[in-house]
This record gives structure tokens, C-alpha cells and sequence, in this order.
């Protein structure tokens, strides 16, 4: 089942399986819990699993299981504490850094 058939497409039947692609991180999105006799809340609304940045892809060794993940667009990844991301010195000159 490739990615790009699953974006977009919702599943009607209510015991069938969602599928989604995978993201590095997802955007905060805030919202109010109205209330009438008390203070109103600041609320996290879930994550909508379409709405990532950094969509991830993976390579699987159908004989024995070995498996590669890669992020398709990683220089538009959202640097910042509300994307729980942060920048790193990559200058090594290896590739474990």
C-alpha cells in the first residue's frame, strides 16, 4: 500500500483501518474550551495525521525484515519547542555524529 494512495482518502466503514503517513513532527494547534461559569481553557488540539512536516519512508528487506527510514523533505522540518524539535551541529566528518 503505497503513501500517496492513502493521502487524501478517508475509510467510511467504521471497523475498517486508517492508514496515514508518518511525519517527524506535527504542527501545535491551540484551541479554547469555551466555558460559561468559568474561566476559559487553552487547549492542544490532536495532531490530523495529514498535516506533518518531514514525511517518512521506509525501505523493508522482505527476507529478513531489515528496514531504512528516510524523511523525504527534511529542510522544511520546523525548528522550534512547539514542534518538540531543536537544531544540531552536524559538521562531523563522519556519518555518526
Amino acid at each position: 500500500l503505497s503513501v500517496e494512495a492513502t493521502r487524501g482518502s478517508q475509510i467510511q466503514d467504521d471497523n475498517a483501518a486508517s492508514y496515514a503517513p508518518m511525519y517527524a513532527t506535527y504542527p501545535a494547534v491551540l484551541g479554547i474550551n469555551y466555558k460559561i461559569f468559568a474561566p476559559n481553557e487553552i487547549v492542544v488540539e490532536p495532531p490530523q495525521a495529514h498535516e506533518g512536516h518531514g514525511m517518512f519512508e521506509t525501505y523493508i528487506c522482505k527476507r529478513c525484515g531489515f528496514t531504512e527510514w528516510f524523511c523525504t523533505d527534511p529542510e522544511n522540518i520546523p525548528i522550534g519547542p512547539q514542534y518538540m524539535t531543536e537544531e544540531i551541529d552536524s559538521d562531523g566528518a563522519t556519518p555518526y555524529r
